[in-house]
């Protein structure tokens, strides 16, 4: 038994129904004469409205970086002292 992947099992599907909508045999199948218009749709990005939230999460990552840095060292979650902020009821 052959395999077949589905993208090979969906292109033979189209081109028997091609086929077979184009045949002769086909009562349905009538000719068009005419020109086809096609609508194209540009979008337009306006680059200053994107510069702000840009500049915004460079700052942020910018300073949480420099606070993971800057506190690499101290364990302030070990301080007995301040257990009671982080375990609250």
């Amino acid at each position: 038994m052959a395999t077949t992947t589905f993208s090979e099992m969906v292109t033979n599907m189209v081109a028997v129904l091609s086929t077979l909508m184009l045949s002769g045999s086909n009562l349905a199948v009538k000719t068009i004469s005419g020109e086809s218009q096609v609508t194209e749709m540009y979008v337009k990005v306006r680059w200053p409205w994107f510069l702000m939230p840009l500049a915004i999460v460079i700052c942020a990552t910018a300073l949480f970086t420099l606070t993971v840095l800057q506190s690499g060292n101290t364990r302030s979650f070990l301080n007995p002292r301040l257990w009671h902020y982080y375990f609250m009821d």
